[in-house]
């Protein structure tokens, strides 16, 4: 403001000079001139305001495309969630289903001990009436000619055996396929958190720079606010000098055309200072766009993400499918087991009885080879003693499969809760509702700071047009 003061002394003096020298041609010239800069200026200025109106548009229309893409966002973020509340009570039902199951064992050991309780009962009742039972003296003796079937028996047992062993070796084999595919899932979830947090890191960096760009909007703000001030104050000096010159002609003419070369560098100046506001405007929404870009990047990233998390929700279900149908296997072998142990309970009862007649009437396996021929087959010994063979067989078999079966299912479980575990963690809310508010936060203040400035232009635009006037008015 000094040196605009001193400059504005500077003018006068010299005008006064001119008019003192009577030199009344050259002061229209240099006035005429004067004018038809100022028309320039004034031409220029409107042509860089329609530019930035254009700027403003493209602008706008980016803005609403961007608000678009994040209301389909928002409404895939919605569904997501929906999703993920689905699969908790899923879960839950799952874990309900479990309870009812561990239920279901208690009754079942509480009816094993029960019927324990009435095999005892029936050993009792047994024994009370061995009487019934003396004729079994004479089948005595076809015990020792059904050995050889015992050992034919015992063979077929091995040969059991071992087809339950390649039984258990191939659910072995199975049981280390799960585990291969639960560690390679485990592999990738853990590459998926790695993925979502360096994105994370790329959304506070969008954020900083971000930052950066209100700060530079704020700058060129106050340098137009600046330059608006600067020139309402010579527009306002320009007004005053042509009263003065109105007043006194002769006085005010000397030195004009050292008047409107101080103006004329003036307005040069201020046509830089202009020039560099507009410069910083265009690198502001240059770099707001570029912004824009990223952000939109990330979005893409962000949809590649949820759809492997699908992916992942899809496993999860086949493992829960896979868990289901363990169940029903179990429950299967369970009834099979306990009919089997009925039936054993039974032989074991009879065997245990023909063997305290035997030992009673003192009969030994010495005594075979003698009794040997006296005594007759008894076709009902025989048959005891084969379903007796069997059905330890079956026994075992039973015991083994619901050993590999329990082990299963509780293989199965863990795989599910552990997948549960990674999909919480990876579908937790709290952090993707945070990014999204500030995203919208951040949007809405440069919408905002856009408009303010939108405005500002307009409002230099016409303080610009109306001090015109007045120049030209007063001149």
């Amino acid at each position: 403001m000094r040196q605009n003061a001193v400059q504005e002394a500077a003018f006068y003096r010299a005008k006064l000079a001119a008019l003192e020298s009577s030199s009344d041609r050259d002061v229209s010239r240099l006035e005429r001139e004067r004018i038809a800069d100022l028309e320039r200026q004034v031409a220029s200025v409107s042509f860089a305001q329609a530019d930035r109106d254009r700027r403003i548009k493209e602008l706008e229309d980016s803005l609403v495309l961007q608000t678009t893409l994040l209301e389909q966002a928002e409404a895939r973020s919605e569904d997501s969630s929906k999703s993920a509340g689905m699969l908790a009570e899923s879960h839950a039902k799952a874990l309900q289903d479990q309870q009812v199951l561990r239920d279901r064992c208690d009754i079942m050991e509480s009816t094993t001990r029960e019927q324990a309780d009435q095999l005892l009962a029936h050993k009792s009742q047994f024994e009370q009436r061995e009487a019934d039972y003396i004729h079994a003296q004479t089948q005595l003796e076809e015990l020792t000619r059904t050995r050889e079937q015992h050992v034919r028996a015992l063979e077929q047992a091995q040969h059991a055996v071992n087809a339950s062993s390649a039984r258990a070796n191939e659910l072995e084999k199975q049981y280390e396929r799960s585990r291969d595919q639960i560690s390679q899932l485990e592999t990738d979830l853990i590459e998926l958190r790695g993925e979502l947090e360096a994105r994370t890191t790329e959304v506070e960096t969008v954020r900083i720079r971000l930052a950066d760009a209100e700060n530079s909007w704020a700058k060129s703000r106050e340098e137009a606010d600046a330059f608006r001030a600067l020139t309402t104050g010579s527009l306002g000096k320009l007004l005053d000098s042509h009263r003065d010159l109105q007043t006194d002609e002769d006085r005010l003419t000397r030195g004009h055309a050292e008047k409107l070369t101080a103006l004329e560098g003036e307005v040069s100046s201020l046509r830089g200072m202009l020039s560099d506001a507009t410069r910083r405007t265009e690198d502001a929404q240059s770099e707001l766009k570029s912004e824009r870009y990223k952000l939109h990047d990330l979005e893409i990233d962000n949809l590649a993400l949820r759809s492997q998390i699908v992916g992942l929700r899809t496993q999860l279900s086949s493992a829960l499918a896979d868990s289901g149908r363990l169940r029903k296997d179990l429950a299967v072998k369970d009834a099979g087991l306990r009919e089997k142990t009925k039936d054993l309970s039974n032989t074991t009862v009879k065997l245990d009885m023909l063997h305290k007649v035997l030992a009673e009437n003192g009969m030994v396996e010495g005594e075979d080879s003698v009794r040997n021929g006296a005594t007759p087959s008894s076709p009902r010994i025989n048959q005891l003693e084969e379903q007796l063979a069997t059905r330890s067989r079956m026994h075992e078999r039973a015991e083994r499969e619901l050993q590999l079966a329990l082990q299963e299912k509780r293989d199965a479980e863990a795989r599910v809760e552990s997948l549960s575990a990674e999909l919480d963690r990876m579908q937790s809310p709290s952090r993707r509702n945070t990014v999204e508010g500030d995203r919208d936060s951040r949007i809405q203040e440069l919408e905002r700071k856009l408009e303010e400035v939108e405005q500002s232009y307009k409002a230099r635009l016409q303080q610009l047009e109306d001090d015109y006037q007045l120049a030209v008015h007063y001149v």
